[in-house]
């Protein structure tokens, strides 16, 4: 039996999770809502299957819809929580969580008490390299870990796909690369080596004091083990994000998303598999699913959106 998923905010995130959604088998797109009416209109032409709702309060009351989807600005994202947690539905929010971490903490904490299905949507969480990464390291391919180093390069921020979002990714409140993309690495290591403090941070801004980040330079400890970061806006050259883990015995990194690579003090060489981001996407529902089944799958949790946006904001609290 197919479950139904209401979207709230069809924007660049809610349009990716709505063609996800229809082509994963196990569910089937059911209300939309989004604040401006053009976007609605657009997803119900496009998705015949949908059912505009009259308002967000609506489609989470809704007994067709069994998952709720948020992928509106951050600020918003624990309204929404609270609502489908009153209603009973299972969350599925897109990160960041949240800006405002004490609000945070005490909405994590009732969800996790009420025991409902949720998760934020990490990829990383059930991408198919990033489980081979795991065995890997479970099984002491890399031995002593001497580092974990992370890049990032941006040629603009936002980038020029992400601009029909400009208005809040633009903005130091709850925009930036550090939120948007850091944090999906910073997931990543949480799940590989465990809990993370912050040595130091040093974090560059424009001279619009209204404008997010644009560098970034970090060291982190993580399980004893040193990670630094580094990243900028600007200057001519493509986006670039890479992770990597350096080890006494073997070496490695992703690049780009999805391309797992693995060194022994020869070149890089690649491990399949090279999970694309439609992928990810259709993993992620496939444990969603089977959660709402009542069957054991990992999907990263609310609460893990917590633990990263507790660093995220952390790094970002060191202006110079």
């Amino acid at each position: 039996m197919s479950s139904k998923v209401g979207f709230i905010g069809l924007g660049i995130m809610g349009q990716r999770m709505l063609a996800a959604v229809q082509a994963h088998p196990e569910f089937n797109i059911g209300h939309v809502w989004d604040l401006a009416p053009a976007a609605v209109a657009n997803v119900t032409g496009r998705y015949p299957q949908s059912t505009p709702a009259t308002s967000a309060a609506s489609l989470i009351s809704s007994p067709e819809v069994d998952v709720v989807y948020i992928a509106t600005p951050p600020a918003t994202h624990l309204d929404y929580v609270l609502q489908a947690l009153a209603a009973g539905k299972a969350i599925f929010c897109e990160k960041p969580l949240a800006t405002d971490l004490t609000r945070a903490r005490e909405i994590v904490a009732r969800v996790q008490a009420a025991g409902v299905v949720n998760a934020i949507n990490f990829p990383f969480g059930q991408a198919l390299h990033v489980q081979t990464l795991y065995r890997l390291l479970q099984a002491g391919q890399a031995g002593a870990i001497d580092r974990i180093e992370m890049r990032f390069h941006f040629p603009q921020w936002p980038r020029t796909w992400q601009m029909g979002a400009a208005s809040w990714l633009a903005g130091r409140v709850e925009g930036g690369f550090t939120r948007e993309v850091v944090s999906h690495f910073i997931y990543l290591t949480l799940r590989l080596l465990g809990p993370m403090q912050i040595d130091n941070a040093r974090v560059g801004y424009p001279a619009d004091l209204t404008l997010t980040e644009n560098r970034l330079s970090a060291r982190l400890t993580a399980a004893g083990v040193p990670v630094y970061i580094q990243g900028g806006v600007g200057g001519q050259a493509p986006d670039f994000n890479e992770w990597c883990l350096y080890g006494q015995q073997r070496s490695f990194r992703i690049q780009d998303w999805g391309r797992l690579q693995q060194s022994d003090g020869g070149p890089w060489q690649d491990l399949p598999p090279d999970t694309t981001p439609s992928g990810r996407g259709q993993e992620t529902l496939s444990a969603l699913a089977a959660q709402l089944r009542g069957e054991p799958a990992y999907l990263p949790t609310l609460a893990e959106g917590l633990a990263v946006q507790e660093i995220v904001e952390g790094l970002l609290a060191k202006s110079n």
